[in-house]
């Protein structure tokens, strides 16, 4: 327990400590391997990392591993309340894919994690496959919003990682 808070204190103090929140992809890697132990066996480490790689485990999931979707590089969909963001991480691009029904319109809205907003497109009533330009973003974690109809109706995280 006592390593595992060494390594993710070294990465918090080196990126979060100093209001830098881009972590490489080794790091991102490393706090995932952490962020996958068991909190009873491996201390509170754990949720630190968690925290840093915005991932919710059910510990106390009963069946097979705990984790809900385990990320890869290649093939990671996430899906919100309207449509699917792939891949998750990204390196240079992603795509959503959503459909909104006639009397819908929508923006999806690409903000870094001090709020900026970084990019925003518009969705239309149909089918919508927003092909995103993430290449001038640095290595590290995104936040995208879905507003439908002027409402907000959903809030997830997009990781690059070059």
């Amino acid at each position: 327990a006592d390593a595992y808070h060494q390594i993710v204190n070294k990465i918090f103090f080196n990126t979060w400590g100093i209001g830098n929140f881009s972590i490489s992809p080794s790091d991102s890697t490393t706090l995932y391997n952490i962020a996958i132990q068991d909190p009873m066996a491996c201390g509170t480490a754990i949720y630190d990392a968690r925290v840093m790689l915005g991932i919710d485990v059910n510990d106390f999931s009963t069946t097979g591993h705990r984790m809900e979707a385990m990320p890869t590089k290649a093939n990671t969909v996430v899906a919100d309340k309207v449509g699917i963001l792939y891949p998750n991480p990204a390196e240079n691009s992603c795509t959503y894919e959503a459909t909104l029904s006639e009397t819908e319109s929508g923006m999806i809205m690409m903000y870094d994690l001090s709020g900026k907003l970084l990019q925003s497109y518009k969705l239309i009533s149909g089918n919508n496959t927003i092909l995103m330009d993430v290449s001038m973003f640095s290595n590290g974690i995104y936040m995208y919003k879905i507003f439908i109809n002027g409402k907000q109706v959903d809030y997830k995280k997009l990781v690059i990682a070059k």
